[in-house]
């Protein structure tokens, strides 16, 4: 729980503690090289080829990415054909239009396109008013 910032020396005392969380929290930037270590801002590359780490980090990396992507892609699939039908019916009730085949395509995409953007757009959103009203 934040307490609340009554004076000038609340203010004061929040930033001298937030001074000394972020001070603390250091992190050493030498490098480890065979034979020691490198000073901090020397670079060393070094040759020996994959490492465990890089090929755990490759993998756990394409996993983290693709699943959650191919689950959505799939999500959006599935009610694909009744998302065409549906269009193809309420254009025609509400327009008097058939559309071609292609033409519904290029529709559908571009409906499943714009509530993805939606989704982008709604998540920043969401972000800002979970910080807002918590």
């Amino acid at each position: 729980m934040i307490p609340l910032l009554r004076d000038a020396s609340d203010i004061s005392r929040c930033h001298d503690l937030a001074s000394q969380c972020i001070g603390s929290l250091t992190m050493d930037l030498t490098l480890p090289v065979r034979g020691g270590v490198l000073p901090a801002g020397r670079i060393q590359f070094n040759e020996s080829g994959w490492t465990f780490r890089l090929v755990a980090l490759g993998a756990i990396t394409t996993l983290g990415a693709s699943i959650p992507v191919g689950y959505g892609i799939g999500v959006i699939n599935a009610p694909s054909e009744f998302i065409k039908h549906w269009s193809s019916e309420t254009i025609f009730r509400k327009y008097d239009v058939q559309l071609t085949d292609s033409a519904l395509r290029a529709f559908v995409a571009a409906v499943i396109s714009i509530a993805l953007i939606g989704g982008v757009i709604g998540s920043l959103q969401g972000a800002y008013l979970a910080d807002k009203y918590g």
